[in-house]
Protein backbone atom coordinates (compact mmCIF):
# COMPACT_ATOMS: atom_id res chain seq x y z
CA UNK A 1 0.00 0.00 0.00
CA UNK A 2 3.14 2.22 -0.33
CA UNK A 3 2.38 5.73 -2.02
CA UNK A 4 4.67 5.83 -4.61
CA UNK A 5 4.14 2.75 -6.34
CA UNK A 6 0.42 2.98 -7.58
CA UNK A 7 1.66 2.48 -11.56
CA UNK A 8 0.92 -0.49 -14.10
CA UNK A 9 2.31 -3.97 -14.39
CA UNK A 10 5.36 -4.12 -15.91
CA UNK A 11 4.69 -7.63 -17.40
CA UNK A 12 1.94 -6.65 -19.62
CA UNK A 13 1.71 -9.76 -21.50
CA UNK A 14 -0.09 -12.25 -18.63
CA UNK A 15 1.26 -15.35 -20.41
CA UNK A 16 5.14 -13.99 -20.09
CA UNK A 17 7.10 -15.86 -17.23
CA UNK A 18 7.35 -13.81 -14.08
CA UNK A 19 10.70 -13.74 -12.24
CA UNK A 20 11.33 -13.62 -9.19
CA UNK A 21 12.27 -10.50 -8.12
CA UNK A 22 9.03 -9.33 -10.09
CA UNK A 23 6.90 -11.84 -7.55
CA UNK A 24 8.84 -10.46 -4.58
CA UNK A 25 8.09 -6.98 -5.65
CA UNK A 26 4.29 -7.87 -5.74
CA UNK A 27 4.24 -9.11 -2.21
CA UNK A 28 5.84 -6.28 -1.13
CA UNK A 29 4.32 -2.96 -3.41
CA UNK A 30 0.92 -2.51 -4.24
CA UNK A 31 0.86 -3.44 -8.02
CA UNK A 32 -2.35 -3.94 -10.34
CA UNK A 33 -1.45 -7.73 -10.37
CA UNK A 34 -0.19 -8.34 -6.72
CA UNK A 35 -1.97 -11.50 -5.08
CA UNK A 36 -3.70 -11.32 -2.24
CA UNK A 37 -0.48 -12.54 0.05
CA UNK A 38 -0.07 -8.97 -0.28
CA UNK A 39 -2.29 -7.85 1.89
CA UNK A 40 -1.30 -10.58 4.31
CA UNK A 41 1.89 -9.89 4.58
CA UNK A 42 1.44 -5.73 5.10
CA UNK A 43 -0.98 -6.64 8.34
CA UNK A 44 2.17 -9.26 9.40
CA UNK A 45 4.41 -5.84 9.23
CA UNK A 46 1.80 -3.27 10.60
CA UNK A 47 1.06 -6.06 13.34
CA UNK A 48 4.79 -6.08 14.04
CA UNK A 49 5.26 -2.25 14.16
CA UNK A 50 2.70 -2.08 16.99
CA UNK A 51 3.95 -4.97 18.91
CA UNK A 52 6.94 -3.80 18.86
CA UNK A 53 6.31 -0.18 19.75
CA UNK A 54 4.44 -2.24 22.70
CA UNK A 55 7.58 -3.94 23.50
CA UNK A 56 9.57 -0.58 24.14
CA UNK A 57 7.26 1.25 25.97
CA UNK A 58 6.89 -2.12 28.17
CA UNK A 59 11.11 -1.64 28.15
CA UNK A 60 10.38 1.64 30.22
CA UNK A 61 8.82 0.13 33.17
CA UNK A 62 11.81 -1.12 35.14
CA UNK A 63 9.82 -3.75 37.43
CA UNK A 64 8.78 -5.37 34.01
CA UNK A 65 12.35 -4.67 32.36
CA UNK A 66 13.95 -6.66 35.18
CA UNK A 67 11.50 -9.37 34.60
CA UNK A 68 11.51 -10.42 31.29
CA UNK A 69 14.71 -8.31 29.65
CA UNK A 70 15.52 -11.62 28.34
CA UNK A 71 12.39 -12.10 26.55
CA UNK A 72 11.96 -8.46 25.62
CA UNK A 73 15.88 -8.69 23.86
CA UNK A 74 14.37 -12.09 21.99
CA UNK A 75 11.73 -10.07 20.33
CA UNK A 76 13.43 -6.97 19.29
CA UNK A 77 15.95 -8.76 17.70
CA UNK A 78 13.36 -10.98 15.66
CA UNK A 79 11.61 -7.85 14.67
CA UNK A 80 14.92 -5.88 13.74
CA UNK A 81 15.93 -8.50 11.95
CA UNK A 82 12.63 -9.04 10.14
CA UNK A 83 12.60 -5.30 9.42
CA UNK A 84 16.13 -5.73 7.77
CA UNK A 85 15.20 -8.07 5.42
CA UNK A 86 12.25 -6.30 4.40
CA UNK A 87 14.51 -3.73 3.49
CA UNK A 88 16.31 -5.72 1.65
CA UNK A 89 13.87 -6.77 -0.12
CA UNK A 90 12.44 -4.04 -0.59
CA UNK A 91 15.65 -2.59 -2.54
CA UNK A 92 16.15 -5.81 -4.03
CA UNK A 93 12.78 -5.69 -6.17
CA UNK A 94 12.62 -1.90 -6.50
CA UNK A 95 14.21 -1.90 -10.54
CA UNK A 96 10.60 -3.45 -11.07
CA UNK A 97 9.00 -0.22 -10.43
CA UNK A 98 7.99 1.92 -13.30
CA UNK A 99 8.53 4.93 -10.98
CA UNK A 100 12.22 4.20 -11.08
CA UNK A 101 12.42 2.90 -14.91
CA UNK A 102 13.52 6.27 -15.55
CA UNK A 103 16.92 6.63 -13.55
CA UNK A 104 20.02 5.07 -14.15
CA UNK A 105 20.34 4.11 -10.31
CA UNK A 106 17.51 2.58 -9.53
CA UNK A 107 17.92 1.54 -5.97
CA UNK A 108 20.12 4.86 -4.78
CA UNK A 109 17.02 6.58 -6.00
CA UNK A 110 14.70 4.80 -3.60
CA UNK A 111 17.13 4.68 -0.99
CA UNK A 112 16.33 8.31 -0.33
CA UNK A 113 13.11 8.65 -0.43
CA UNK A 114 10.94 9.30 3.13
CA UNK A 115 9.91 5.87 2.87
CA UNK A 116 12.90 4.16 2.40
CA UNK A 117 15.25 6.40 4.86
CA UNK A 118 12.48 5.52 7.44
CA UNK A 119 13.21 2.12 6.94
CA UNK A 120 16.75 2.42 7.28
CA UNK A 121 16.59 4.23 10.66
CA UNK A 122 14.34 1.45 11.77
CA UNK A 123 16.86 -0.80 11.56
CA UNK A 124 20.39 0.83 11.44
CA UNK A 125 20.39 1.78 16.04
CA UNK A 126 20.32 -2.09 16.54
CA UNK A 127 23.60 -2.23 14.26
CA UNK A 128 25.11 0.93 15.40
CA UNK A 129 25.22 -1.23 19.52
CA UNK A 130 28.26 -3.72 17.84
CA UNK A 131 30.10 -0.39 16.73
CA UNK A 132 30.03 2.40 19.07
CA UNK A 133 28.02 2.28 22.79
CA UNK A 134 24.64 3.98 22.81
CA UNK A 135 23.14 5.26 25.52
CA UNK A 136 20.48 2.86 26.28
CA UNK A 137 17.34 5.85 26.80
CA UNK A 138 18.91 7.15 23.40
CA UNK A 139 18.43 4.16 22.09
CA UNK A 140 15.58 3.17 22.98
CA UNK A 141 13.70 6.85 21.44
CA UNK A 142 15.67 5.84 18.42
CA UNK A 143 13.68 2.51 18.35
CA UNK A 144 10.63 4.58 18.65
CA UNK A 145 11.15 5.10 15.20
CA UNK A 146 9.62 2.17 14.17
CA UNK A 147 5.74 3.67 14.32
CA UNK A 148 6.73 5.95 11.27
CA UNK A 149 6.98 3.12 9.30
CA UNK A 150 3.10 2.76 9.60
CA UNK A 151 3.12 6.17 7.33
CA UNK A 152 3.38 4.11 4.56
CA UNK A 153 0.05 2.48 5.10
CA UNK A 154 -1.93 5.32 6.81
CA UNK A 155 -0.72 8.23 3.34
CA UNK A 156 -2.18 6.20 0.62
CA UNK A 157 -5.29 6.01 2.33
CA UNK A 158 -5.58 9.69 3.30
CA UNK A 159 -4.83 10.83 0.09
CA UNK A 160 -7.41 8.41 -1.46
CA UNK A 161 -9.75 10.33 0.97
CA UNK A 162 -8.66 13.46 0.54
CA UNK A 163 -9.13 12.97 -3.20
CA UNK A 164 -12.61 11.26 -3.22
CA UNK A 165 -13.76 14.41 -0.69
CA UNK A 166 -12.17 17.20 -3.10
CA UNK A 167 -15.09 20.38 -2.77
CA UNK A 168 -16.34 18.61 0.15
CA UNK A 169 -16.80 20.78 3.57
CA UNK A 170 -14.93 19.43 6.64
CA UNK A 171 -18.21 18.39 8.39
CA UNK A 172 -18.73 16.43 6.03
CA UNK A 173 -15.38 14.97 5.90
CA UNK A 174 -15.70 14.37 9.54
CA UNK A 175 -19.30 13.09 8.75
CA UNK A 176 -17.72 10.40 6.39
CA UNK A 177 -14.71 9.07 8.59
CA UNK A 178 -17.04 8.57 11.42
CA UNK A 179 -19.64 6.72 9.20
CA UNK A 180 -19.58 4.66 6.54
CA UNK A 181 -20.83 5.97 3.63
CA UNK A 182 -19.61 6.70 -0.61
CA UNK A 183 -17.23 9.49 0.46
CA UNK A 184 -15.47 7.28 3.61
CA UNK A 185 -12.72 5.22 1.28
CA UNK A 186 -10.26 3.33 3.23
CA UNK A 187 -9.92 5.86 5.94
CA UNK A 188 -13.16 5.03 8.36
CA UNK A 189 -12.13 1.57 8.29
CA UNK A 190 -8.68 2.65 9.29
CA UNK A 191 -9.84 5.35 11.74
CA UNK A 192 -12.69 2.24 13.29
CA UNK A 193 -9.36 0.06 13.92
CA UNK A 194 -7.80 2.76 15.98
CA UNK A 195 -10.65 2.94 18.13
CA UNK A 196 -11.38 -0.39 18.61
CA UNK A 197 -7.57 -1.00 19.68
CA UNK A 198 -8.40 1.88 21.98
CA UNK A 199 -10.95 0.83 23.45
CA UNK A 200 -9.49 -2.61 23.72
CA UNK A 201 -6.62 -1.39 25.91
CA UNK A 202 -8.60 1.10 27.93
CA UNK A 203 -10.78 -2.12 29.11
CA UNK A 204 -7.80 -4.23 29.44
CA UNK A 205 -5.96 -1.20 31.73
CA UNK A 206 -9.35 -0.86 34.04
CA UNK A 207 -9.39 -5.05 34.50
CA UNK A 208 -5.60 -4.99 35.02
CA UNK A 209 -5.63 -2.13 37.70
CA UNK A 210 -8.02 -4.58 39.65
CA UNK A 211 -4.88 -6.29 40.49
CA UNK A 212 -3.08 -4.43 43.40
CA UNK A 213 0.28 -5.41 42.86
CA UNK A 214 0.45 -4.46 39.00
CA UNK A 215 -1.59 -1.32 40.04
CA UNK A 216 1.41 0.40 42.71
CA UNK A 217 3.91 -0.91 39.91
CA UNK A 218 2.11 1.38 36.73
CA UNK A 219 -0.34 3.43 38.74
CA UNK A 220 1.36 6.37 36.70
CA UNK A 221 1.41 4.87 33.05
CA UNK A 222 -2.24 3.80 33.93
CA UNK A 223 -3.44 7.04 34.64
CA UNK A 224 -1.76 8.81 31.75
CA UNK A 225 -2.97 6.03 29.66
CA UNK A 226 -6.58 6.63 31.23
CA UNK A 227 -6.34 10.35 30.04
CA UNK A 228 -5.05 9.41 26.53
CA UNK A 229 -8.60 7.46 25.91
CA UNK A 230 -10.78 9.67 27.25
CA UNK A 231 -9.07 12.35 25.02
CA UNK A 232 -9.52 10.30 22.42
CA UNK A 233 -13.05 9.41 23.07
CA UNK A 234 -14.44 12.65 23.85
CA UNK A 235 -12.90 13.92 20.55
CA UNK A 236 -14.72 10.96 19.13
CA UNK A 237 -17.89 11.91 20.93
CA UNK A 238 -18.12 15.76 19.90
CA UNK A 239 -16.64 15.24 16.62
CA UNK A 240 -20.12 12.86 16.08
CA UNK A 241 -22.67 15.16 17.84
CA UNK A 242 -20.90 18.13 15.70
CA UNK A 243 -21.69 15.98 12.13
CA UNK A 244 -24.19 14.37 12.56
CA UNK A 245 -26.87 16.89 11.00
CA UNK A 246 -24.82 15.39 7.38
CA UNK A 247 -27.22 12.29 7.85
CA UNK A 248 -30.68 13.35 6.71
CA UNK A 249 -32.42 11.67 9.96
CA UNK A 250 -30.82 14.42 12.23
CA UNK A 251 -30.49 17.03 9.63
CA UNK A 252 -31.89 19.29 12.35
CA UNK A 253 -29.04 21.35 13.97
CA UNK A 254 -30.02 21.62 17.52
CA UNK A 255 -33.22 18.89 17.68
CA UNK A 256 -31.36 16.27 15.41
CA UNK A 257 -27.96 16.68 17.71
CA UNK A 258 -30.36 16.38 20.67
CA UNK A 259 -32.24 13.40 19.49
CA UNK A 260 -29.04 11.52 18.06
CA UNK A 261 -27.59 11.91 21.94
CA UNK A 262 -30.34 10.17 23.17
CA UNK A 263 -29.66 7.07 20.68
CA UNK A 264 -28.19 4.00 22.57
CA UNK A 265 -24.72 4.50 20.60
CA UNK A 266 -24.22 8.05 21.80
CA UNK A 267 -25.73 7.49 25.10
CA UNK A 268 -22.91 4.64 25.59
CA UNK A 269 -20.43 6.88 24.06
CA UNK A 270 -21.39 9.55 26.84
CA UNK A 271 -20.75 6.90 29.78
CA UNK A 272 -17.46 6.21 28.64
CA UNK A 273 -16.16 9.62 29.31
CA UNK A 274 -18.60 10.44 31.78
CA UNK A 275 -17.09 8.94 34.96
CA UNK A 276 -13.59 10.78 34.20
CA UNK A 277 -15.04 14.17 34.31
CA UNK A 278 -17.31 13.25 37.31
CA UNK A 279 -14.31 13.22 39.19
CA UNK A 280 -13.61 16.55 38.79
CA UNK A 281 -17.14 17.74 40.90
CA UNK A 282 -17.42 14.64 42.84
CA UNK A 283 -15.63 12.20 45.37
CA UNK A 284 -16.26 8.75 43.79
CA UNK A 285 -14.66 5.47 45.17
CA UNK A 286 -12.15 3.91 43.35
CA UNK A 287 -13.74 0.76 42.75
CA UNK A 288 -17.04 1.72 41.42
CA UNK A 289 -15.06 4.12 39.02
CA UNK A 290 -13.65 1.55 37.88
CA UNK A 291 -16.76 -0.48 37.17
CA UNK A 292 -17.83 2.68 35.22
CA UNK A 293 -14.97 3.03 33.25
CA UNK A 294 -15.75 -0.75 32.07
CA UNK A 295 -18.81 0.78 30.30
CA UNK A 296 -16.23 1.61 27.71
CA UNK A 297 -16.48 -2.27 26.75
CA UNK A 298 -19.80 -1.06 25.07
CA UNK A 299 -18.45 1.14 22.39
CA UNK A 300 -17.17 -2.14 21.22
CA UNK A 301 -21.39 -2.51 20.03
CA UNK A 302 -20.74 0.11 17.54
CA UNK A 303 -18.11 -1.55 15.54
CA UNK A 304 -19.07 -4.82 15.88
CA UNK A 305 -21.87 -6.04 13.16
CA UNK A 306 -23.43 -9.03 15.17
CA UNK A 307 -23.70 -7.07 18.19
CA UNK A 308 -25.73 -4.24 15.82
CA UNK A 309 -27.45 -6.80 14.52
CA UNK A 310 -28.63 -8.58 17.64
CA UNK A 311 -29.89 -5.06 18.79
CA UNK A 312 -32.07 -4.47 15.63
CA UNK A 313 -33.51 -8.06 16.21
CA UNK A 314 -34.35 -7.40 20.05
CA UNK A 315 -35.98 -3.94 18.92
CA UNK A 316 -37.57 -5.42 16.35
CA UNK A 317 -38.73 -8.27 18.69
CA UNK A 318 -39.61 -6.19 21.86
CA UNK A 319 -43.10 -6.08 21.45
CA UNK A 320 -43.09 -10.11 21.85
CA UNK A 321 -40.65 -10.06 24.38
CA UNK A 322 -42.52 -7.46 26.59
CA UNK A 323 -45.23 -10.00 26.29
CA UNK A 324 -42.72 -12.68 27.35
CA UNK A 325 -41.33 -10.83 30.39
CA UNK A 326 -44.42 -9.61 31.83
CA UNK A 327 -45.45 -13.70 31.87
CA UNK A 328 -42.57 -14.20 33.46
CA UNK A 329 -43.22 -11.52 36.63
CA UNK A 330 -46.37 -12.97 36.79
CA UNK A 331 -45.47 -16.48 36.81
CA UNK A 332 -42.59 -15.51 39.67
CA UNK A 333 -44.57 -13.65 41.67
CA UNK A 334 -47.10 -16.35 41.90
CA UNK A 335 -44.15 -19.33 42.46
CA UNK A 336 -42.99 -16.85 44.99
CA UNK A 337 -46.84 -16.50 46.71
CA UNK A 338 -46.70 -19.88 46.76
CA UNK A 339 -43.87 -21.23 47.97
CA UNK A 340 -43.96 -18.80 50.82
CA UNK A 341 -47.55 -20.17 51.70
CA UNK A 342 -46.16 -23.73 51.62
CA UNK A 343 -42.33 -23.47 53.65
CA UNK A 344 -43.18 -20.43 56.00
CA UNK A 345 -43.67 -22.24 58.61
CA UNK A 346 -41.37 -24.92 57.95
CA UNK A 347 -38.21 -22.36 57.19
CA UNK A 348 -39.67 -18.33 58.52
CA UNK A 349 -36.16 -17.87 58.53
CA UNK A 350 -35.68 -18.08 54.52
CA UNK A 351 -39.14 -17.46 53.59
CA UNK A 352 -39.91 -14.40 55.75
CA UNK A 353 -41.79 -12.83 53.17
CA UNK A 354 -43.15 -13.02 49.57
CA UNK A 355 -40.41 -10.60 48.43
CA UNK A 356 -37.82 -12.92 49.77
CA UNK A 357 -39.41 -15.82 48.51
CA UNK A 358 -39.03 -13.71 45.08
CA UNK A 359 -35.39 -14.56 45.29
CA UNK A 360 -36.16 -18.50 45.67
CA UNK A 361 -38.46 -17.74 42.38
CA UNK A 362 -36.48 -16.22 40.35
CA UNK A 363 -33.36 -18.54 40.95
CA UNK A 364 -35.83 -21.70 40.24
CA UNK A 365 -37.54 -20.24 37.32
CA UNK A 366 -34.02 -19.59 35.74
CA UNK A 367 -33.10 -23.12 35.92
CA UNK A 368 -29.63 -21.89 37.81
CA UNK A 369 -30.81 -23.40 41.47
CA UNK A 370 -28.06 -21.77 43.45
CA UNK A 371 -29.18 -24.11 46.69
CA UNK A 372 -28.93 -21.61 49.49
CA UNK A 373 -32.86 -21.72 49.47
CA UNK A 374 -34.98 -25.03 48.66
CA UNK A 375 -37.87 -26.48 50.01
CA UNK A 376 -37.86 -28.78 52.94
CA UNK A 377 -41.74 -29.52 52.91
CA UNK A 378 -43.62 -32.49 50.34
CA UNK A 379 -46.05 -29.79 48.72
CA UNK A 380 -42.86 -27.71 48.41
CA UNK A 381 -40.48 -29.73 47.13
CA UNK A 382 -43.34 -30.79 44.83
CA UNK A 383 -44.42 -27.21 43.85
CA UNK A 384 -40.62 -26.84 42.81
CA UNK A 385 -40.41 -29.29 40.75
CA UNK A 386 -43.47 -28.35 38.68
CA UNK A 387 -41.78 -24.51 38.67
CA UNK A 388 -38.38 -25.77 37.56
CA UNK A 389 -40.45 -27.37 34.70
CA UNK A 390 -42.09 -24.15 34.18
CA UNK A 391 -38.88 -22.09 34.44
CA UNK A 392 -37.47 -23.83 31.29
CA UNK A 393 -40.33 -23.29 28.75
CA UNK A 394 -40.07 -19.55 30.33
CA UNK A 395 -36.64 -19.28 29.68
CA UNK A 396 -37.15 -21.03 25.89
CA UNK A 397 -39.64 -18.55 25.10
CA UNK A 398 -37.33 -15.69 24.96
CA UNK A 399 -34.51 -17.29 23.31
CA UNK A 400 -36.22 -18.85 20.49
CA UNK A 401 -37.83 -15.47 19.68
CA UNK A 402 -34.54 -14.15 19.31
CA UNK A 403 -32.92 -16.82 17.50
CA UNK A 404 -36.14 -16.86 15.03
CA UNK A 405 -35.55 -12.72 15.18
CA UNK A 406 -32.04 -13.22 14.60
CA UNK A 407 -32.57 -15.64 11.49
CA UNK A 408 -34.99 -13.98 10.44
CA UNK A 409 -32.80 -10.58 10.16
CA UNK A 410 -30.07 -12.17 8.59
CA UNK A 411 -32.11 -13.95 5.46
CA UNK A 412 -33.65 -10.20 4.84
CA UNK A 413 -30.42 -8.87 5.04
CA UNK A 414 -29.36 -10.80 2.38
CA UNK A 415 -32.42 -10.82 0.11
CA UNK A 416 -31.69 -7.22 0.69
CA UNK A 417 -27.78 -7.57 -1.15
CA UNK A 418 -29.56 -10.33 -3.61
CA UNK A 419 -31.97 -7.48 -4.97
CA UNK A 420 -29.06 -4.70 -4.77
CA UNK A 421 -26.79 -7.10 -6.42
CA UNK A 422 -29.61 -7.96 -9.44
CA UNK A 423 -30.04 -4.19 -9.64
CA UNK A 424 -25.53 -3.93 -10.34
CA UNK A 425 -26.23 -6.65 -12.64
CA UNK A 426 -28.80 -4.63 -15.01
CA UNK A 427 -26.17 -4.16 -17.55
CA UNK A 428 -24.63 -7.29 -17.48
CA UNK A 429 -21.65 -6.51 -15.38
CA UNK A 430 -20.78 -5.74 -12.12
CA UNK A 431 -18.14 -2.51 -11.76
CA UNK A 432 -15.38 -2.00 -9.45
CA UNK A 433 -17.29 1.07 -8.09
CA UNK A 434 -20.59 -1.61 -7.63
CA UNK A 435 -18.72 -4.06 -5.90
CA UNK A 436 -16.92 -2.00 -3.74
CA UNK A 437 -20.33 -1.02 -2.83
CA UNK A 438 -22.10 -4.06 -2.45
CA UNK A 439 -18.92 -5.48 -0.25
CA UNK A 440 -19.49 -2.06 1.94
CA UNK A 441 -23.18 -3.05 2.60
CA UNK A 442 -22.20 -6.92 3.30
CA UNK A 443 -19.32 -5.68 5.93
CA UNK A 444 -22.38 -3.40 7.35
CA UNK A 445 -24.36 -6.49 7.51
CA UNK A 446 -21.82 -8.91 8.53
CA UNK A 447 -21.93 -10.82 5.83
CA UNK A 448 -18.77 -12.80 4.72
CA UNK A 449 -17.17 -11.87 2.08
CA UNK A 450 -17.24 -14.93 -0.20
CA UNK A 451 -20.55 -15.42 0.27
CA UNK A 452 -21.04 -11.75 -1.18
CA UNK A 453 -18.88 -12.68 -4.09
CA UNK A 454 -21.41 -15.95 -4.85
CA UNK A 455 -24.34 -13.20 -4.53
CA UNK A 456 -22.43 -10.96 -7.43
CA UNK A 457 -21.90 -14.22 -9.40
CA UNK A 458 -25.59 -15.45 -9.27
CA UNK A 459 -26.98 -11.77 -9.88
CA UNK A 460 -24.73 -12.25 -13.06
CA UNK A 461 -25.75 -16.08 -14.28
CA UNK A 462 -29.65 -14.79 -13.79
CA UNK A 463 -29.16 -11.81 -15.68
CA UNK A 464 -27.15 -13.97 -18.21
CA UNK A 465 -30.09 -16.22 -17.97
CA UNK A 466 -32.73 -13.40 -18.33
CA UNK A 467 -31.02 -12.29 -21.23
CA UNK A 468 -31.33 -15.80 -23.50
CA UNK A 469 -35.10 -15.81 -22.18
CA UNK A 470 -35.39 -12.19 -23.58
CA UNK A 471 -36.88 -11.03 -20.68
CA UNK A 472 -35.36 -8.44 -18.25
CA UNK A 473 -36.60 -9.37 -14.58
CA UNK A 474 -37.48 -12.31 -13.18
CA UNK A 475 -41.09 -11.12 -13.06
CA UNK A 476 -41.10 -10.85 -17.04
CA UNK A 477 -40.09 -15.13 -17.38
CA UNK A 478 -44.21 -15.46 -16.98
CA UNK A 479 -45.30 -14.05 -20.22
CA UNK A 480 -42.00 -15.30 -21.77
CA UNK A 481 -42.96 -18.66 -20.92
CA UNK A 482 -47.06 -18.49 -20.80
CA UNK A 483 -47.00 -20.07 -24.42
CA UNK A 484 -45.18 -22.90 -22.78
CA UNK A 485 -48.38 -24.18 -21.53
CA UNK A 486 -50.74 -23.05 -23.65
CA UNK A 487 -51.62 -26.67 -24.62
CA UNK A 488 -51.69 -28.36 -21.59
CA UNK A 489 -55.32 -29.82 -21.13
CA UNK A 490 -56.60 -29.27 -17.83
CA UNK A 491 -55.39 -26.16 -16.89
CA UNK A 492 -57.27 -22.91 -15.67
CA UNK A 493 -55.51 -19.56 -17.05
CA UNK A 494 -55.48 -18.95 -12.98
CA UNK A 495 -53.45 -22.49 -12.46
CA UNK A 496 -50.64 -21.73 -15.30
CA UNK A 497 -50.28 -17.88 -13.71
CA UNK A 498 -49.38 -19.72 -10.71
CA UNK A 499 -47.42 -22.07 -11.97
CA UNK A 500 -45.52 -19.76 -14.15
CA UNK A 501 -45.32 -17.39 -10.51
CA UNK A 502 -43.52 -20.51 -9.13
CA UNK A 503 -40.91 -20.58 -11.67
CA UNK A 504 -40.08 -17.02 -11.65
CA UNK A 505 -39.68 -17.18 -7.96
CA UNK A 506 -37.41 -20.41 -7.82
CA UNK A 507 -35.24 -18.83 -10.86
CA UNK A 508 -33.88 -16.16 -8.05
CA UNK A 509 -32.23 -19.33 -6.64
CA UNK A 510 -31.37 -22.02 -9.40
CA UNK A 511 -31.52 -20.76 -12.59
CA UNK A 512 -30.92 -24.28 -14.07
CA UNK A 513 -34.25 -25.30 -12.83
CA UNK A 514 -36.21 -23.34 -14.33
CA UNK A 515 -34.38 -24.20 -17.70
CA UNK A 516 -34.90 -27.92 -16.94
CA UNK A 517 -38.90 -27.39 -16.25
CA UNK A 518 -39.18 -25.42 -19.51
CA UNK A 519 -37.86 -27.15 -21.70
CA UNK A 520 -39.95 -30.67 -20.02
CA UNK A 521 -43.03 -28.49 -20.93
CA UNK A 522 -41.45 -27.99 -24.46
CA UNK A 523 -41.02 -31.62 -25.09
CA UNK A 524 -44.16 -32.66 -23.34
CA UNK A 525 -45.97 -30.49 -25.59
CA UNK A 526 -44.13 -30.78 -29.22
CA UNK A 527 -46.82 -33.45 -30.60
CA UNK A 528 -49.67 -30.86 -30.20
CA UNK A 529 -47.65 -28.39 -31.90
Amino acid sequence: MSVEHHELAVHADPAAPVSFRRKVYRLLFEAPDSPPAEKVIDRIIVSLIILSVCAIGVEHVDALHEKYHMELAAFDRFSVYFFTLEYILRLYCIPESEEFQKFKFKRLKYAVTPMALIDFCVIVPFYLTFLIEIDLRFLRLLRLLRIFKLVRFIVPVVHHFIEINHGRTMKQKIYSILNEDDYSGELHHLVDTVLVFVIALSVTAVVLESVQPIHEMLAFEFHIFDMISVGIFSTEYVLRIYSITENPEYKERLSGRFRYATTINAVIDLAAILPFYLTFFFTMDLRFLRVMRLLRILKLTRHSTAMQTLIEVVMDEMPVLQAALFISLLVSLFASSAIYILEHEAQPDKFNSIPEAMYWAIITLTSVGYGDYYPVTPLGQFFASCAAIIGVVLVALPTGMLASGFSDKIRRQKEELHKMADKAAEDGVITPQEHKQLERVAHRMGIAGHIEQEIEQDALKRHAYLTQLGVADAEGIKPALFPLLAPIEGFTFEEKTQLLGILAASLSKDASFVQHVASQFVKKNEPEH
